[in-house]
Parts: structure tokens; C-alpha cells; sequence
């Protein structure tokens, strides 16, 4: 894979864990009485937000727009970021960059693992719960 001119292994985000467990603890540090609830909500925002941002990529794709794609692949990766969802947040990051450096056919590319992606972070997610 290719990203604004710069190789990237194939291997590099299949080697990053689903989820980052110290970014999993530091939210259960947040409320350790209610983490169970905190992660939960957490978990239902990320299953609502995660189609929108999705969409807006894929309408940015459709209209050619680099800047939109761009915007939605930072929007998704804050939000999985902030859950610790490395896996994604990485392929979220070469979406932006890519989108960053108007290559859009490499965002074309990424948008299938982004989505099973969500679906691996979502499942990991509950599992933790």
C-alpha cells in the first residue's frame, strides 16, 4: 500500500491490537464505580457516529472531493481514537493522509477494511464489557 508517496507494510495494521488496553483502562479510570456504563455509552455513540462518518467518506468519494474525504477520515479517527480502536484509527489515518494528498483511488481501497473494521472494533468492544 501506498500513501502519499510513502510504502506502508501490509503488515503494519494487522499487527495493531483491536483495541489498545491501556486506553481501555485509562476510560474505566475515569469512573471505576460506573466504567461498565461509561463503556457502554461510549459503545453506542461509536455504532451511531461510525455510519455518519462512513457515509460522508463514501459521498465525499462519489463527488471527488479529497477535502471531504480528507474530513471524514479525521472525524472517524478522533472518535476511534479516543476509544483506543487502533486497528482503525490507523486505517482511518492513511484514509485522512490519503484524502490529504488527493489519492483517492487509495481511499477507495480502504474503505472495505475500514468497514469490517468497525465491525471487529464494535464486537471487541462489547466483548470487554
Amino acid at each position: 500500500m501506498d500513501v502519499g508517496g510513502l510504502p506502508l507494510p501490509e503488515c503494519r495494521v494487522s499487527e495493531l491490537p483491536i483495541i489498545d488496553p491501556r486506553q481501555l483502562d485509562m476510560l474505566r479510570d475515569l469512573d471505576p464505580e460506573g466504567a461498565p456504563d461509561l463503556i457502554r455509552e461510549l459503545i453506542g455513540i461509536f455504532e451511531e457516529d461510525a455510519p455518519i462518518r462512513m457515509a460522508d467518506l463514501r459521498k465525499g468519494l462519489a463527488e471527488g472531493s479529497a477535502e471531504d474525504v480528507s474530513a471524514a477520515a479525521h472525524a472517524l479517527k478522533g472518535g476511534v481514537a479516543n476509544l483506543g480502536l487502533a486497528r482503525l484509527a490507523e486505517l482511518a489515518r492513511q484514509a485522512e493522509n490519503a484524502g490529504r494528498s488527493g489519492d483517492l483511488a487509495v481511499v477507495e481501497g480502504l474503505v472495505a477494511p475500514i468497514e469490517a473494521g468497525i465491525q471487529e472494533a464494535v464486537a471487541a468492544l462489547k466483548a470487554t464489557l
